[in-house]
């Protein structure tokens, strides 16, 4: 299960190189080759890094809401038990 995760993995980034435009191929009478092209990786890493950092981002933003209401939540039902007191 193991080889076979790390197979479908090599896969995907083989074809993420090719069709995004990472990897060029090329032949003439006597010679071919294949040329990386750096800056296009450069930029898509840099573009996928902004999305993940973003996402965390709002992320933690919803946590820290979801927080605060469950926090507020419970401070109101407090108050409301601690106003009830009989003479």
């Amino acid at each position: 299960m193991k080889r076979l995760f790390i197979v479908v993995v090599i896969i995907l980034a083989v074809c993420a190189f090719i069709f995004g435009d990472w990897v060029e191929f090329s032949k003439d009478s006597d010679s071919a080759s294949v040329t990386l092209n750096t800056k296009e990786v450069k930029e898509d890493t840099k573009a996928v890094f902004h999305k993940g950092e973003k996402a965390l981002e709002e992320a933690a933003d919803e946590v820290e809401q979801a927080t605060d209401d469950a926090v507020n939540e419970d401070d109101a039902v407090n108050k409301d038990e601690s106003v009830e007191v009989n003479p």
